[in-house]
C-alpha cells in the first residue's frame, strides 16, 4: 500500500499532509505556554504520528502562538519549545515533523510589530499555503486535525479536509466551533480523539485509492 501510495503522490506531483494543530490536538490546551515543561503531549498523539507516516502523509504543525504578541517568549524561544515537543514525541517512536509553521501575529498585540492583520493567522489559510509551497504538498489530497473552528476555515479555505477534535480536552471548544461551522455552510468530520482521526482518515485514503484502481 505505501509504495502505492507513494507512486500515486508522484504522478499527482505533491506530496499529502497531515496538519495539526498544537494545543488541544498535540498536547493539552494548558493556555500560554511559554516553557517545554508545560507542555503535556496527547496520549494517542506518538500513535497518530506513526499512523500518518504509514499513510504517506507528512505531519506538518500549523500554529497560531498569542505568546510571541504578547511578548512573553520570543520566536526563538518558541522554535526551541517546538524542538523539545519534536524530541519528546520521537522518544515515544513518533516520527519527525515535516515542519513547523507558526503565527506569531495579533491585530491587538501587545508588541507592534506583531500587531497587524496578516493572512497567516488562522482562520486565515497562510500557515498552510506556506506550507505547501515550501514542501511540495498537495493540499487537495491533504487533511487537518484541529479543535477550533478557525482550524477548520482555515483547512477549507485551501481545499484541505478538515477533522475537528471534540476531546475530553476541548469539547466545549469544539462544540462552539461545529456551531459557528454550520453557519458557514458544510459541516465538518467531528471526531472524538486523535485515534478516532486516523481511522476516518486511513478509510478516506483507501477509499480514494480504490477508486483509482
Amino acid at each position: 500500500m505505501l509504495a502505492y501510495l507513494a507512486m500515486s503522490q508522484r504522478r499527482e506531483g505533491g506530496r499529502r499532509a497531515l496538519f495539526l494543530d498544537r494545543d488541544g490536538v498535540l498536547v493539552q490546551d494548558v493556555g500560554l505556554v511559554t516553557r517545554a515543561d508545560q507542555l503535556v503531549i496527547a496520549k494517542d498523539a506518538p500513535d497518530a504520528l506513526r499512523r500518518a507516516a504509514w499513510l504517506g502523509l507528512s505531519a506538518v504543525v500549523v500554529t497560531n502562538q498569542t505568546v510571541i504578541a504578547r511578548g512573553l517568549a520570543s520566536e526563538v524561544e518558541v522554535e526551541e519549545l517546538h524542538g523539545s515537543l519534536e524530541q519528546a514525541l520521537a522518544r515515544r517512536g513518533a516520527p519527525r515533523f515535516a515542519g513547523v509553521y507558526v503565527c506569531p501575529h495579533h491585530p491587538h498585540a501587545q508588541l507592534e510589530r506583531y500587531r497587524v492583520s496578516c493572512g497567516c493567522r488562522k482562520p486565515q489559510p497562510g500557515l498552510l499555503l506556506r506550507a505547501a509551497a515550501e514542501l511540495g504538498l498537495d493540499l487537495s489530497g491533504s487533511f487537518l486535525i484541529g479543535d477550533r473552528a478557525s482550524d477548520v476555515a482555515a483547512a477549507r479555505a485551501c481545499g484541505v479536509v478538515a477533522l475537528l477534535l471534540s476531546g475530553p480536552e476541548s469539547a466545549a471548544r469544539a462544540i462552539v466551533g461545529a456551531e459557528a461551522i454550520g453557519a458557514l455552510g458544510e459541516p465538518a468530520v467531528v471526531v472524538s480523539s486523535l485515534s478516532a482521526a486516523l481511522d476516518w482518515i486511513e478509510s478516506e485514503v483507501d477509499g480514494r485509492e480504490e477508486a483509482r484502481a
